[in-house]
């Protein structure tokens, strides 16, 4: 089963709709200068829908999606911004109502999943 799936079937269960095109698999980067020194990065997946964004944690030893760790945002309360970025990752931007902002590193590639076709789809939604 593709991560992806995974998101979906969690997410469903918790009584939300998603497709598997709307999964992002990514990393979390620190606020610590930057993001430029990360000893071990955070996985988690980012889903979307017409209303709402999500945040996914992943469960350390598998990396599968974590359901006690599902964060969940209006897109009335949250800014979403992608830049292409270089070579494997992307960078999406989260910025809150409040002006907190968090910053993921989008995959663009990743062997045995829908990595390539979720990034482009969602590049176009949030550029």
């Amino acid at each position: 089963m593709k991560k992806e799936e995974k998101v979906v079937e969690v997410l469903r269960e918790e009584g939300y709709k998603i497709s598997e095109e709307d999964v992002l698999i990514a990393q979390l980067v620190p606020g610590f200068l930057g993001g430029l020194i990360t000893f071990i990065p955070k996985q988690v997946f980012l889903a979307y829908n017409e209303k709402e964004f999500f945040v996914i944690g992943a469960t350390l030893m598998k990396g599968d999606p974590d359901k006690n760790k599902i964060k969940h945002y209006s897109l009335n309360d949250v800014n979403i911004q992608m830049k292409k970025g270089l070579f494997l990752y992307g960078k999406l931007i989260l910025t809150h109502s409040n002006g907190k902002k968090e910053n993921y590193r989008a995959m663009k590639f990743a062997f045995g999943s829908l990595a390539s076709n979720n990034f482009k789809k969602a590049l176009e939604r949030f550029q």
